[in-house]
């Protein structure tokens, strides 16, 4: 067995405890209690590493909800998930660190503070524990930046979902209007009376009509806004907007021809109208008198004739347009 004496002689003597006639610097209850607070911290860094890189694993997801309330509640989900990232221990992980450091590489001893001389023991330790801290910093950052970008794509998907489905129900009133229209309106009038009432309603329901482009144009102005922000989904909003209009230009065009039909419905019918009350008057004219014995008498009778076949000419020409003329221009 070695002695004291014999030990100084293999071991310098700055490498050895006051026990041993040295001069070494060593406490070793606070050996221990450095020891511990050390791998409690990097336990605690490492655990809390994994509870970030988890929520990292949560925010990379590309999935989005096919509805309005899907999306408000994945983005309620999110605020809460925030929350998380808010609450995460680093700042208090940090400071312990930081502690932790600054006793390793302290020259002088801190036992009041809890801390010790420096060691070469630890120092391999420095590194490691630096990194740590360095990679919960970077890691905490680098969540509340993909926070933000979920952020922005949950709300561009709330967007979209209520786009989709004001237009889901625009269409559906297009085609239950016009399949209506198609159906039920297709009476051009039986008289004049007739045709008045059929256009009193036609306008009627035609106003009506406009007032839900007042919505399909509110909507396709949506539409404009969120493709010319940059929204994920601008070609697929655009190709909707697009079909909208063109579904309701297709309802517009064919109420405008049956504006058209029934304005000619009613002129037609007034003019008829017009041209049979005034038959009996004109054959009456024809069959009044018979042949002047006079000339000038005989003239004037055919100058009077001939006015009234130019007066019925006229009335039915307003009738019955030739049939080389547009009916539009009659």
């Amino acid at each position: 067995m070695v002695s004291v004496e014999g030990l100084a002689k293999l071991v310098d003597s700055s490498q050895l405890t006051e026990d041993f006639e040295g001069s070494l610097d060593y406490n070793h209850e606070e050996w221990i209690e450095l020891r511990v607070s050390l791998e409690e911290f990097m336990s605690n860094a490492v655990h809390l590493l994994s509870r970030l890189e988890d929520l990292q694993e949560l925010l990379s997801k590309k999935d989005f909800p096919a509805d309005v309330e899907g999306s408000r509640q994945l983005i309620e989900e999110h605020t809460q998930l925030k929350k998380k990232v808010l609450k995460a221990p680093v700042e208090e992980l940090d400071r312990e660190g930081q502690r932790l450091l600054q006793c390793i590489r302290s020259s002088d001893g801190f036992s009041g503070r809890n801390c010790i001389s420096g060691s070469a023991d630890f120092q391999s330790l420095v590194p490691k524990v630096a990194s740590l801290l360095d990679k919960l910093h970077s890691t905490r950052q680098h969540l509340h930046q993909m926070w933000h970008v979920r952020k922005l794509k949950l709300d561009q998907c709330f967007q979209l979902r209520l786009f989709e489905q004001d237009a889901e129900k625009m269409f559906d009133w297009i085609s239950h209007n016009k399949e209506v229209f198609l159906q039920s309106h297709t009476e051009i009038g039986r008289s004049y009376q007739h045709a008045v009432e059929l256009q009193t309603q036609h306008n009627h329901f035609a106003m009506n009509s406009m007032n839900a482009y007042v919505n399909i144009n509110r909507i396709m102005s949506v539409a404009s806004r969120l493709a010319e922000a940059g929204h994920y989904a601008s070609t697929q909003i655009k190709q909707i907007s697009s079909q909208l209009d063109q579904d309701w230009k297709s309802f517009a065009a064919a109420l405008d021809e049956r504006s058209t039909i029934l304005a000619m419905s009613s002129v037609f019918h007034q003019k008829a109208e017009q041209f049979l009350s005034e038959v009996e008057a004109w054959c009456k004219v024809c069959s009044e008198g018979g042949l002047p014995s006079e000339m000038q008498e005989l003239e004037i009778s055919i100058h009077r004739h001939q006015s009234l076949y130019e007066q019925v000419t006229q009335a039915y020409t307003e009738v019955s347009p030739p049939h080389n003329q547009e009916p539009g221009k009659c």
